[in-house]
């Protein structure tokens, strides 16, 4: 072989493989209480890119407080959902729904932190066409636990499929949090290389909730972020409005009431 053509292929290998390096992060794995994590090397987190996990009613509502204009913080105090996309460092859009309604706090967590039926239509979407709690048949109650979802993208893209380790508590404050942080995806573009999301159910005045839920994801690819930010958009939306949707079902049938309720007091009694 000319040293002309060994060089040529030398450097097409090297631009190959710097390509596909930028899409598949270096990792590190962790062990932490016999958990796995996934901790990549050149993660977004070093550059603070993660939810506001502080965020009050009454953050939001103080009048030198501009995330929100004065059209949303009223919209909210009237119970309307709204929904927020923030451009991060990435190119990409970090999302807040805000909605103040008239369940309690017990209630939104116990109907949302059953994750099993996050996926479908009568969940969050029936863009989520997986959610599966992997210690669902040794450990129902156990918390934390690991999800494993799988989202529908259209061709000629392969579904996102990742896992999250998931935990639930009940705060000082009286307010109850989902949290979750990425451990694993497959190498599909849309499936995430950072994760960061939570959802907080605050006590809000009398017998009612405010609700934040934060959502952040970077995929494994950057070549389509404008149809991956349309795309996050549109299912955050969604998944907002069904939410609600989904509150008001279990809220209609008083035993499947006390069904969810039960089962979030033993994820409780069971946080590790």
């Amino acid at each position: 072989m000319k040293k002309g053509t060994l060089l040529g292929i030398i450097f097409f290998l090297i631009l190959n493989l710097s390509a596909w390096a930028s899409d598949h992060p270096r990792y590190a794995i962790t062990n932490e209480g016999g958990i796995n994590h996934i901790i990549y090397v050149d993660d977004v987190d070093k550059d603070g890119e993660k939810c506001d996990r502080n965020i009050t009613y009454e953050s939001l509502m103080k009048p030198d407080n501009n995330f929100l204009t004065a059209e949303e913080k009223a919209s909210i105090g009237a119970g309307k959902q709204i929904v927020k996309f923030v451009k991060m460092k990435s190119g990409y859009l970090m999302s807040y729904i805000f909605q103040a309604a008239g369940y309690d706090p017990e209630f939104v967590m116990a109907v949302y932190s059953r994750v099993s039926e996050h996926a479908g239509a009568n969940g969050l979407g029936d863009y989520i066409l997986k959610s599966e709690v992997k210690e669902a048949s040794t450990d129902p109650y156990a918390n934390p636990f690991h999800v494993f979802y799988e989202q529908h993208v259209d061709s000629p893209y392969a579904n996102g499929e990742y896992t999250n380790l998931t935990w639930v508590e009940k705060l000082a404050d009286g307010s109850y949090l989902l949290d979750a942080k990425l451990v694993d995806s497959n190498d599909s573009s849309f499936a995430p290389r950072w994760l960061d999301g939570y959802l907080k159910a605050y006590p809000y005045r009398s017998k009612s909730v405010f609700v934040v839920a934060c959502n952040y994801m970077i995929p494994r690819t950057s070549m389509w972020q404008g149809t991956y930010n349309d795309t996050f958009k549109q299912r955050m939306v969604l998944s907002g409005q069904n939410m609600i949707r989904w509150l008001n079902r279990v809220l209609k049938d008083p035993k499947s009431t006390e069904e969810y309720r039960d089962r979030l007091h033993k994820l409780l009694a069971n946080k590790k």
